[in-house]
Parts: C-alpha cells; structure tokens; sequence
C-alpha cells in the first residue's frame, strides 16, 4: 500500500493495530456473543494441603456451562452422579463457583468453594478449591486444598 503522508500512514497503523486486536475475545463471550469458556474441561487437582489424612492429588473432567455472568460446573463422582458448581465469572476472566453436596450413604456432607481465573483466550483455568468435609455422625470437619489446572478439551 503506497501511503501519501507522515500522518496517513500514522493513522492507518493505529486503525490496522485496533482491527487486529478487536478480533480477539472480548472477556466472558465471543463477538458472536457464545461462551469463550463453556464445554468439556480436563483438571489436575493437586493437593496443596489437608487436615483429612492422606488425600492423592486427583485428574477429573469437567464440564462447563455459561450464560453470559452466569457459570456453571458438573464433576462426575464416581457412583454418586454431578457434583454442580454454580456461581459467576466476571469478564476479566475471574470466576467463583461453590457446592454443597450431601452423600446420605457416607453421613457425609461436602462443601467446596472455588476461586479461579480463566486465561484471556478461554483455553486454560489456574484456580483454588478449599473443600470442607463433614462427618455427620460426629460433627467433625476436615478441609483439603486443592490447586486446579486445567485445559480445555
């Protein structure tokens, strides 16, 4: 492109920069307006600590639905179904999801809170789970700290 003067060719860059970084994700939807972070999630969850005796760090996948703010996270438990995570993500790519699930046949219940980011592109999550468990036999309660990584299938 043959470009006329000092100014022209200023502006022409500046616009040409702007077109090509407005083509990118825009925070939690795409220009067409769908879910940059919705679908089928593999994790790594890493133990960073326990008060609950011996804890292995565990892989899972999950899978994740979002309407606009609104997000969404089913684990599979092997022979108890979805654990369902519901809370928010913020455009930034910042999210908060929590649980609470009962398993009558342990007297256990199961409260997990997670706080976490995904990265801008929507292809990756980096976040904290601090997870309560509850015999309710005994009252007692232990908590496992975990450290999720993950990736989007």
């Amino acid at each position: 492109m043959r470009v006329r003067s000092l100014a022209t060719a200023i502006a022409l860059a500046v616009l040409s920069a702007g077109c090509v970084y407005d083509s990118g994700p825009l925070g939690p939807d795409d220009r067409d307006g769908r879910p940059f972070v919705e679908g089928r999630w593999d994790v790594d969850a890493i133990v960073l600590s326990t008060s609950c005796g011996f804890v292995g760090d565990e892989f899972f996948a999950a899978r994740v639905i979002q309407n606009a703010s609104f997000l969404e996270f089913f684990v599979d438990v092997a022979g108890s179904g979805d654990l369902r995570y519901d809370g928010h993500l913020e455009r930034d790519g910042d999210f908060f999801v929590r649980q609470t699930t009962f398993f009558p046949d342990l007297d256990v219940r199961d409260s997990s809170t997670v706080d976490g980011r995904f990265s801008y592109s929507g292809r990756t999550l980096l976040a904290t789970e601090i997870e309560d468990i509850t015999d309710l036999r005994t009252g007692r309660t232990c908590t496992v700290t975990w450290r999720w990584r993950g990736d989007r299938r």
